[in-house]
């Protein structure tokens, strides 16, 4: 498995801005006929469960798509609206998780799912809309109108509603339950129920970190400036990463740049850059952008490469650069601007290109 990793120091300030976007595919506008033969009165209607988002899988490939990794935190948002003529003036929200039982979009509906303490995972607001403006947040839902704009974070008693799941394949189920004035039922209650079906995965990772020792997002003026490349490895479950490759280009308005390692054997390459930490090794980075490869990173040691499932005392053994999950590993450097110029940008950039996952294969 393959994956690339782009971090970038740069003298230039630069920005990222991410919008996190609920939305929804409105059903297509009824006909007339149709409108004219619904009945008068309030109509409450869960159009989608924006989180989490569905699971689904792509047709070509049979890979599942927007899964949920194991260990992460789920909230729901829903988007719910009156498409009916009259207000909505009470308004209830529940949530269940059932196992799913095939592990497919659109399959059969499990047993309720429990969580680790064994109780059922249900959810349940009746106090969503109600006439107690002290009791509920909103007393009514005009007709055509959308509950907390189209995001609506289901709560109970005030606390939004959190799912921490194992891995496994689930099917979210909605309820809605609204009334209108004097109790006045809702007139469609086809569409006050909704399944998404989601799954729920292990995963791994490598996390590439480059920083300026500083602690400073952008660093500026002249000096020598002092910089950590930090790699770690995480994941929800054991694992190893191999043979971790990672390429640092430098360029720009740089005099000299150098990594220090570890020369005295204390595990250490705390080198501050500033030519007072003799015990460490300096070595030269080039800064005309040639790509510097680093592909020791880890411990180098013995460790299997391979152990049959049924029997643990067939195996083969290699040595290989090695990082454990929750292993970090980290070299230190420093550039130095250059002074022929009075300004100017320069950047570090790191690419990881490769790694091998090592862990169970069925």
């Amino acid at each position: 498995m393959r994956k690339i990793t782009p971090i970038i120091l740069t003298m230039i300030m630069l920005m990222s801005a991410f919008a996190s976007i609920g939305w929804s595919e409105l059903d297509e506008t009824k006909t007339s006929n149709e409108a004219d033969a619904r009945a008068p009165g309030p109509d409450a209607e869960i159009t989608a469960i924006s989180e989490p988002r569905a699971t689904s899988v792509d047709a070509l490939s049979g890979d599942m798509q927007h899964t949920i990794d194991a260990g992460s935190m789920v909230n729901f948002e829903l988007f719910i609206q009156n498409v009916g003529d009259e207000a909505i003036t009470q308004l209830g929200i529940t949530v269940t998780i059932h196992e799913d039982a095939d592990g497919q979009p659109g399959g059969a509906l499990g047993p309720v799912a429990t969580d680790a303490s064994g109780a059922s995972l249900i959810w349940q607001n009746n106090d969503v809309i109600c006439d107690d403006a002290f009791a509920c947040p909103q007393t009514s839902l005009a007709a055509g109108a959308v509950l907390d704009g189209g995001a609506y974070l289901m709560v109970v008693q005030g606390t939004i509603v959190s799912w921490l799941p194992d891995v496994g394949d689930y099917q979210i189920k909605v309820d809605i339950d609204a009334k209108g004035a004097n109790d006045v039922a809702d007139v469609e209650p086809d569409n006050d129920m909704m399944l998404q079906y989601v799954s729920v995965v292990d995963w791994t990772d490598v996390i590439v970190d480059l920083r300026w020792f500083s602690g400073k997002d952008v660093e500026g003026g002249s000096g020598a400036k002092d910089f950590t490349l930090t790699v770690t490895t995480t994941g929800s479950i054991s694992w190893e990463a191999r043979n971790i490759n990672l390429s640092m280009e430098l360029s720009g308005e740089l005099a000299s740049a150098a990594f220090w390692t570890d020369a005295d054997g204390d595990n250490q390459t705390d080198h501050d850059g500033h030519g007072d930490n003799t015990e460490e090794q300096s070595n030269t980075l080039l800064t005309d952008g040639s790509p510097i490869v680093f592909d020791e990173v880890g411990n180098y040691e013995t460790v299997t490469t391979y152990e049959a499932g049924d029997d643990r005392g067939t195996n083969t053994t290699d040595n290989r650069w090695n990082m454990r999950m929750g292993d970090a590993w980290t070299i230190n450097g420093t550039v130095i601007p250059s002074s022929a110029v009075e300004s100017g940008t320069y950047k570090i950039e790191v690419l990881m290109t490769g790694y091998t996952i090592y862990g169970q294969y069925s």
